[in-house]
Order: C-alpha cells, then structure tokens, then sequence
C-alpha cells in the first residue's frame, strides 16, 4: 500500500465495521498442557486459524481436544489481537481431572435433595426448546462447556416469558471415591411477565417506510404475548439498522420498560434517534486491483445513503472475491471519513470510503488429503472434488466439493478445512467424512440397499468375504425389491469413471387393472456420461419389456394392448441436481431436475410403437435459518408426463399421477364395459397426459436431528384423448413429519391428507420407514 494511502487509513474516522460479530480467530495458545502433549493437541487447535469465534467452533475444540487428551478438563476464554475489534486469540486452559459426570440435573429447588422426576421434565424441556446440553454423563465436567449449558437454559426459560431467570451449576462427588461427581443445574425462573403496550417513537419518516419497519418488530402487546428480552434487544437493533439503512447513520435505539405494579405486565417504548442523514461520497481503492464486476456490486457505492453496517458487508464480498481467487490470506480494511458541508439533496453530510485490499501473495492448493474414509476409495471421493493439487486456492471451489460429499449419498457428514503448506505460498486441504451406514432397509417399500460396493474386484482368497472391507469402497449401489408386485434387482455404479456411469435393472412386475392384473418382466441398461462432479447426468439405456395383460370383454374398445407384448425401448434420461445442502444434508436452495425420453418402434419387430416424455423439477428456496444450521425451507415439484402412442399400448405404460390422500390408482379416468357387458369389468386407465405439482413448507423441529413438520398441498390431474388437462383435477392438502432417530439408523416419514375431492377413494394416512445398519 502507498505511503500516503496508510497515512489516510491511520488518520480517518474509524466506524463500527464489526458491531454485533463475531470476531476472527488470528491465533490459538495452549495453557496447561504437557509439553508431551503440545504438538498433537497444537495440531487439534489450529483447525480454529480464521474461523470466526463462535460458541459453536469453541465448544467442538473443546471436545476434540477432550478426546487427544482424556486427563485434562478444558477452559476458554478470548483475548483480543493487536487492539484489533475484529480479531481475537483463543486461549485454552487444561487442569489435571479425575473425575467424570455420573449424572446430570436440573431442578428448582435451591437446596435439598433432587427430585428425579422434576429433573428428568426439566431437562427433557430444556433439550427440546434449546441447544443440546454439552455436560453428558461420563466425560470429564469442562467448565467452558458447563457455562454454555447454564446460558441454554437460561435462554429457554427466558423465551418463556421468565424475565429474571439465574441459573446456577454446582458439582457433588459421589460417594465411595469413585470419581465420580453428579452435576446439577438450579434454576430460578422468575414470575412470567407479559408485554403490555409496544410504542415506537422518533423514527424519521416517510410514514409509509416507518410503518414497514414497526411491521417487522417480533415484540407484540396482548394477553398472550411473553416478555422475551431477547426479542426486544433483537428489535432494538432492527430499528436501528433500518433507519441506518436510510441514511441516518449515527441512528440509535433506546430501549425503556415500565412495570404494571398490578400484575407482572411490562410496557415496552423504543424510541428512535435518528441523528443527522449521510450520504456516500467517494469511493477509493487502494492497494491490489478489485475488479469492477466486483466493485459494482458492493453496498457501499457513491450517491446511496450511508450506513456504517454496510462496511462490514462490503469487507465480507471482496474478502470472499479475494478468498475465491487464490488469496486466503487477503486482508481488507475499510474506513469512513465525515466529510463537512452538504450533501447532493443540500441536507445529507458526504462520507467518503478508504478501502484498502491487500493480498498478501497468491496461493495454490499443496496438497489434498482425506480422514474418515474406512473403506471408501480415495479415487472415488476425488471424482466428487472440484479442487486437485497444484490448483489455485479457491474458497468456492473447497464448499462446492463438501456440497458434493454430501450429495452423493455415500456421507453421513463432510466438512473441509485448511493447514498452511510447507511454505506461505501453499496450502495442505483436509476433507473428513464420516460414512454411511453399508446397509439401508426400507420397510414399508420392502427393499434392501447395499451402499458403497466394490463387485468388480472380487478377493482372491474366498475366506475374506467375510471381512467388513470385502467387496466395499467403490461406490457401488444394490437394491433389492421384494414386494409382491415389484420383485427386482437394481445396481448403480455412479463411479465407473470421472465421466461415466453404469445403471442395470432387471424386474418382475403387477399392477392392478380393472378386473384382472397385468404382468410385465422388464431390463434396462443404461450407460451415461456425467459432468460438475456427477450434479449432470445424461443416462443413453435400452430396455426390453415382454408384458402380458388377460383379454376381457370390457377392454375391446381401450387403447392398451391385451395378451402378451414385446415392447423395446431406446432413450435417454437426463439429471441435474444443482441444489446446495445444509448440515442435516436438506437440500434448501436449488433445482432438481429429470427428463426421461423413451422410443418404441414397431418397426424393429417388437409390438409396441409409442414415445414417452416425463419430466420433473423441484425447486428449493429457503425461508429462514435456525441457530443449528437447519433451515425453513419452501419446496415447490412439478411433474407432466405424456405418451405418444401409435394404436395400442401396454396398460402400465398410459400415465398416471398420484396425489397424496387418494388411492394410488385414484388419479384416472374411470371406463366402465360395453353394454350388456359383465359390470366387473369396469375399472380406471391411465391417461395421455399427466400433470402434478406439490407446495411443501419444511419446519424443523429443533434439538432433532433431521426430523420436520411440512404442511403441504397437492394437485394432480389426468388426461385422455380430446380433454383438456384441468378436467379431471384433484387437490389435497395435509401435514408431513419426516424423523430419523438413533443416529440416523431410524429414518421414515408419515402424512395425514384431506382429499378434497369426493367422487374418487381416499386415503388419508401414509408412512414409510427404514433403517440402516
């Protein structure tokens, strides 16, 4: 940077570019520690370098550094770097413990024995409402870990309307010197208060924008409304930052309560000093070249109003520009200068912005290495990566290749994080998995899935079959189907090459129709290429049918083909998944997509001529975040399906859609048999076209892992020849809960639906259920 620009940096006014964030770790130091032990545990410690100092990454060091070193109970605490707001040291202090947690309370007594079941309906609340605890019965008691769990339950309470809740640990060793000590939380709520009047006073106008605002405030008077403290600091500071966001960039937000003596009822007032209007003046760069893409796209650009908050976002995108593009090291400083006399509307005072980048050398990516793989082949999880050594460092690039981990199926869980190479110019990357359970069974859909096999390289010695490792790591996929109506066998094999895979399914197949069941034996190969880490698939099969439905006198006059048929198919079905994940593997932002297009031709001496077209989309937009990672999110699926048939064609090959709350055959149109005919032979057939479409909210249920609540809505309809889409239409809506208990181990879904047509059968409860082993 140039002499006088650092002399500019040092002399202007310094605005709050961090308030309300975390701060970034900039270094870790051990206290306590053997010095037998200082290496591993410096190792354990370092993953922390640059992530932000949340109570979440915190508490996770403690456990890994618990687990290197079993002897040590572990404290924390921060102390700031370089007078810098924004950055700070973890300090980590071990003390030499004999004991571990025997048991785990929570009560409201003050004093005396515990009562056992209080305790166990305390914590189960506590467990439900906030974060799971971290003091659990036989680990050693960490004090760090101990004051998180004192403010959980402190901040479950409050959301209850306690406004004066203490929460207390205290720690009791059993008797008989076994070493062991019971820890007890002691809470003392408080009253319950409700909010009275919610008043908010001195915002600057427009009337319209003002009202917007109030409408965003979580805090509402009445009855029923609880005194949250926290929603009224998390108010306070959204009035704050939207009259900042207006200009008023000195805005403030005073917060004044006033108790009913009556009853334990509060008002509440904010009251809104706005402060002088700003507007943004110059903008100067310094120091390393922003592209103008990047600059163009920033808060902070001349002529829009000033606000200070935006400073810390303009840092974090040409940070992340900078971290994507081979410079993790980059360091931005932003600073603000007032500058006297008016703006360009004659009332507004100009700042001018310094923003100062310096990147510090460009990186490349050393080496790339894997932990967590027991039995799954480093050649398949680098065919899943988006980052090779010898690359540049990108950012972008190492969370795309953890989306990819996640998504293929073969995770349970998948993070990344970075070590400095042998030199400041390179960078060691490090990917850990934790693996799927090798066996899936679905209980209710009678299948059984052998995940992540390797059938191509069978052992030479038979003996060692029955090795976990055996015939594992690959990638490869079986199922098997046993249900009465759909007996098969199917392999994937998603890994064959960097841009190749192998699907093969061989079938026995019935399907109810009107009087009698149709029979079909069918196969399908299908070898595809596939690209952006198998997210896009084009899968080119072949497939051969022989079906065979009985004749009836009710069929004469349907377009299906009765008696034995032949039916060979030519096609090619193509798949994008380009969704992002979140920590649960929830797909919360993106699109789903598969068109499958299949050829029949007569003319190569088989029965059937027909094409069929089915496609399907879904769409993820996420809604909210809760503190855990998971998300709110709106789910929005469409499917149409048409075939394109040359005379008659096989019953199971006409479309039919299904709508959760009606009998799977439901979605038809009905026939009913000539007349004079036999009146069994009526029943339903698919149609020429189908359309469906599902609206889903997904609500997860915290401290739960994986498991929601999903109102929703289904619509559905079908058609044959000469209808229109939207003559037969059917809509149901209901609620979905999808679970997954013991480790993910126990995993299925279950629905109640309201069909609200009348005419067809219901069905108004569905579930499924698997498991993993």
């Amino acid at each position: 940077m140039k002499p006088r620009a650092a002399l500019a940096l040092a002399l202007v006014l310094l605005w709050a570019v961090q308030a309300g964030a975390e701060p970034r770790i900039r270094g870790v130091r051990l206290e306590g520690v053997p010095a037998s032990l200082q290496r591993t545990l410096r190792t354990e410690a370092n993953a922390l370098l640059d992530q932000t100092a949340t109570d979440e990454h915190l508490a996770d060091m403690v456990d890994r550094l618990a687990a290197a070193a079993e002897d040590f109970s572990w404290d924390v605490r921060l102390a700031r770097t370089d007078g810098q707001a924004d950055t700070t040291e973890v300090v980590f202090s071990a003390e030499p413990a004999s004991h571990r947690v025997a048991s785990v309370a929570l009560t409201t007594r003050l004093e005396g024995p515990l009562d056992t079941e209080e305790s166990w309906r305390l914590l189960r609340q506590a467990q439900s409402e906030g974060r799971p605890l971290r003091t659990v019965v036989g680990r050693r008691p960490h004090p760090f870990l101990i004051r998180l769990d004192e403010l959980t339950i402190r901040a479950v309470w409050s959301k209850r309307g306690h406004r004066d809740v203490v929460v207390r640990s205290e720690s009791s060793p059993v008797r008989g010197g076994t070493g062991l000590v019971d820890v007890f939380f002691r809470l003392v709520p408080g009253p319950v208060f409700t909010v009275g009047k919610v008043g908010v006073e001195g915002l600057p106008g427009p009337s319209e924008a003002d009202v917007g605002l109030q409408a965003r405030l979580t805090t509402r008077g009445g009855e029923d409304a609880l005194f949250v403290r926290d929603n009224l600091e998390t108010d306070a500071e959204r009035l704050r930052a939207g009259t900042c966001q207006r200009g008023f960039a000195r805005a403030q937000v005073s917060l004044s309560t006033k108790d009913d003596p009556t009853i334990p009822r509060v008002d509440v007032t904010f009251k809104v000093t706005p402060g002088p209007a700003h507007v943004v003046g110059s903008v100067t760069f310094n120091g390393d070249p922003v592209p103008e893409s990047v600059r163009g796209a920033l808060d902070v650009r001349p002529g829009v109003p000033w606000c200070p908050d935006a400073l810390e976002r303009t840092r974090k995108r040409i940070l992340q520009w900078m971290q994507d593009h081979g410079h993790p090291d980059a360091s931005v400083e932003l600073a603000a200068s007032p500058k006297g006399g008016a703006g360009p509307a004659g009332t507004a005072t100009r700042v001018d912005v310094l923003i100062g980048v310096q990147s510090r050398g460009t990186v490349s990516v050393e080496r790339v290495w894997f932990e967590g793989n027991r039995i799954t082949r480093e050649s398949v999880i680098r065919q899943l990566l988006t980052v090779r050594e010898g690359d540049l460092f990108r950012q972008n690039e190492i969370d795309t290749s953890v989306q990819n981990l996640l998504r293929s199926g073969l995770f349970r869980e998948a993070e990344a994080r970075t070590l400095t190479g042998t030199g400041a110019s390179g960078r060691f990357v490090v990917f850990t998995v934790d693996e799927q359970d090798p066996v899936a069974v679905d209980v209710l859909g009678q299948s059984l899935t052998l995940r992540n096999l390797d059938l191509t390289h069978w052992p030479e010695d038979v003996g060692q079959l029955s090795s976990g490792g055996a015939l594992r790591g690959a990638g490869q996929d079986l199922t098997f189907l046993g249900r009465a109506d759909y007996l098969g066998l199917r392999f994937e094999h998603r890994f064959l090459h960097e841009w190749l895979l192998l699907e093969a399914e061989v079938a026995r197949r019935e399907r109810a129709f009107g009087p009698v069941s149709e029979t079909w034996f069918a196969s399908e190969l299908g070898v595809g290429v596939k690209a952006l880490q198998n997210r896009l698939a084009i899968v080119p099969f072949v497939a051969f049918e022989r079906s065979d439905l009985p004749s009836r006198e009710g069929f004469a006059d349907l377009p299906v083909k009765t008696g034995v048929a032949t039916t060979l198919d030519f096609g090619a079905e193509a798949r994008a998944e380009l969704n992002v994940r979140d920590t649960e593997r929830i797909p919360y932002l993106g699109l789903d997509t598969t068109v499958r297009f299949a050829r029949a031709g007569g003319g190569l001496g088989t029965d059937v001529d027909r094409d069929l077209l089915d496609a399907a989309a879904a769409v993820n937009l996420p809604l909210g975040e809760n503190d855990v990672g998971a998300h709110y999110i709106l789910r929005v699926t469409g499917r149409f399906a048409q075939v394109f048939g040359v005379g008659d064609v096989p019953a199971h090959d006409r479309v039919t859609p299904t709508v959760r709350g009606y009998d799977t055959s439901a979605i038809a149109i009905p026939f009913e048999p000539p007349k004079g005919g036999d009146p069994d032979d009526a029943g339903l057939i698919g149609g020429e076209r189908a359309a469906s479409a599902t609206a889903e909210i997904r609500i997860p249920i915290r401290p739960l892992r994986r498991n929601a609540f999903g109102p929703f809505i289904d619509a559905a309809s079908v058609a044959g020849e000469g209808e229109s889409i939207f003559d037969r239409l059917n809509v149901a809506a209901g609620v979905l809960y999808s679970f997954s208990f013991f480790a993910e181990r126990l995993e299925g879904f279950t629905w109640l639906a309201y069909p609200f047509e009348s005419k067809t059968s219901a069905k108004y409860f569905g579930a499924g259920v698997g498991g993993s082993f």
